[in-house]
């Protein structure tokens, strides 16, 4: 049977932005790197359609404090020692919608957030993201209050940040479940 790995924050190494954001911080380096990761694994665990609970320091307990919000995606994705994401830790259906999804997924969170999608002017806006990165600027507000970061990178790891990734699977799941019928 072949394993399928669909993303891990090692992939993510040596990226400009990354390195400019975190630049002597190995460690929240590597947890910006799995942001994304992080948010997708908690949206699959919230909606059933992860595995079981495999890595030693991943409990029972800890999918309640998720559950519960007790504790951020990015938190619970650091906290049970995840390095890598794949079908493995997907039950059947969840790596099905995966496979289908997740490079999607990958474009929408970076639309959903980053300014550089936003922009009209590509070189123009691309010297400006830069300039932002250099000086390490907060991130800005756009309609409807949702913050726009300068790099994929650069969001944080919060429950309201969750639901814009959330309301997006959501309406894919749906949508694919439903051509599945």
């Amino acid at each position: 049977m072949t394993r399928n790995k669909y993303d891990e924050p090692g992939w993510h190494h040596d990226n400009p932005y990354l390195d400019a954001l975190f630049e002597n911080d190995e460690d929240q380096a590597q947890i910006a790197a799995s942001q994304h990761i992080a948010f997708y694994f908690a949206w699959a665990v919230l909606r059933d359609l992860a595995s079981p609970p495999k890595e030693p320091s991943e409990t029972a307990g800890d999918r309640q404090r998720l559950f519960d919000r007790r504790m951020t995606p990015g938190a619970y994705y650091s906290w049970t020692g995840h390095d890598k994401f794949g079908d493995w830790d997907l039950n059947a259906e969840g790596a099905s919608f995966t496979e289908a999804h997740y490079r999607r997924f990958l474009e929408a969170y970076s639309a959903a957030f980053v300014e550089q999608y936003k922009a009209v002017d590509a070189p123009r806006s691309r010297s400006k993201l830069d300039w932002r990165m250099k000086k390490k600027l907060p991130p800005r507000r756009f309609g409807g209050g949702r913050k726009r970061y300068a790099s994929m990178y650069a969001v944080e790891d919060s429950w309201r940040n969750f639901e814009v990734v959330s309301a997006i699977l959501d309406r894919w799941l749906h949508d694919w479940r439903t051509k599945e019928d």
